[in-house]
């Protein structure tokens, strides 16, 4: 079946239309070429389809072919990620039109808008605030193919971009790593490639290691606690902090990969959830026995995993809900898990001392 299509028409349309599709299906389709014929205004891509539903072109050659809905707006705000710097000073708030709304916490804990950051081509998917030692610093991934490292000027408050990384497909996901491992961001494209970037001198970063992670599209990355399960009980666990990393497919699938100090090896593939793992959340570790990690998926379930160290051998919670669960993200604590829903609502569910897990309270999004 012919996984293309070619697509003609003037650069509102192409707002109003294929931003808005991209935001709702991310990672089945990627333009391969825009190229604007000046005379007339017309913008001809070449959309190739990376999903597997038979209908995909179809469906998509309908929208694409039907004409702007009257009143349409070439602005639709939606927001994909917030980001809360270390010391609770910064919100960073993704937006689908490319921008990056910067709030400061005030004493009252209200937050103040101080910027509006423009440098991204497209929807941003995600942010990643980097540790306090490092300085004032968060890193934005979009669908434009570009991460950008935001540091902030002289100036509190004033964040300017220092580095940009260009990638072939869309970053769907960004995270800093534990301050343990050093100043390493770990970035989720949608070729389903992992790629860490370190930091080098000055504002230089380089590429420290790149990985096949999915065969699909990467739509989530984590980091694992650096702190050795056990450890607390344990004083002789090594302290060298090892490396791992949970990622989330296109292909259904959630994997733990390893750093072996010269390549990155699957440590474990959880193959449970029948629908794209929108994302991928370790627990955070105090260094008592046993790891956490939980994957949220399209086929409305998360499953919350648990295993000791060095096990093989999984205990698994699914939770269900009405919608697909885009976004799952643990207390500084981790005994409660945040639950976000396609239906408007997060979750809050805590562990029982009978080990079952059961929500605290939902809050939903009111109708305006």
């Amino acid at each position: 079946m012919d996984r293309s299509i070619l697509w003609e028409g003037d650069l509102r349309t192409l707002k109003q239309l294929i931003f808005p599709l991209s935001v709702a299906m991310r990672n089945r389709f990627t333009w391969v070429s825009r190229r604007p014929v000046v005379r007339d205004k017309i913008f001809c891509l070449r959309v190739v389809f990376t999903g597997a539903h038979p209908t995909l072109r179809e469906c998509l050659a309908q929208i694409m072919q039907a004409p702007p809905p009257a009143g349409a707006v070439s602005e639709i705000e939606t927001y994909h990620d917030v980001a809360i710097d270390y010391f609770s000073k910064f919100l960073a708030t993704c937006c689908s039109d490319g921008r990056i709304l910067l709030q400061q916490i005030m004493e009252n804990n209200e937050p103040r808008r101080i910027a509006v950051l423009k440098g991204h081509d497209g929807p941003v998917w995600q942010a990643s605030w980097a540790h306090a030692q490092f300085g004032p610093m968060f890193a934005s991934g979009s669908y434009d193919g570009k991460v950008i490292i935001w540091k902030q000027d002289s100036t509190p408050g004033d964040f300017r971009p220092s580095y940009t990384h260009n990638f072939h497909s869309s970053v769907n996901s960004v995270q800093f790593a534990p301050v343990e491992n050093g100043c390493l961001l770990a970035c989720g494209t949608s070729d389903g490639y992992v790629t860490i970037l370190a930091k080098g001198e000055g504002n230089n970063w380089n590429v420290d290691s790149r990985f096949k992670a999915h065969q699909g599209g990467c739509n989530a990355v984590s980091w694992a606690p650096a702190v050795a399960p056990g450890s607390l009980l344990t004083p002789s666990a090594p302290a060298v902090p090892s490396r791992r990393i949970a990622t989330g497919g296109a292909d259904d699938v959630a994997c733990i990969w390893r750093y072996t100090g010269h390549q990155w090896e699957c440590e474990n593939r959880l193959a449970e959830h029948q629908g794209w793992v929108n994302d991928v959340a370790f627990g955070p570790s105090i260094g008592m026995p046993g790891s956490t990690l939980a994957t949220a998926s399209q086929d409305k379930t998360v499953i919350i995993w648990t295993w000791a160290d060095q096990s093989r051998s999984y205990n698994k919670c699914v939770l269900r809900f009405e919608e697909p669960v885009w976004k799952v993200s643990w207390s500084e604590t981790g005994t409660v898990l945040a639950i976000s829903s396609g239906d408007a609502q997060v979750s809050l569910y805590k562990e029982n001392l009978d080990g079952q897990w059961s929500c605290l309270k939902e809050l939903k999004q009111e109708s305006e």
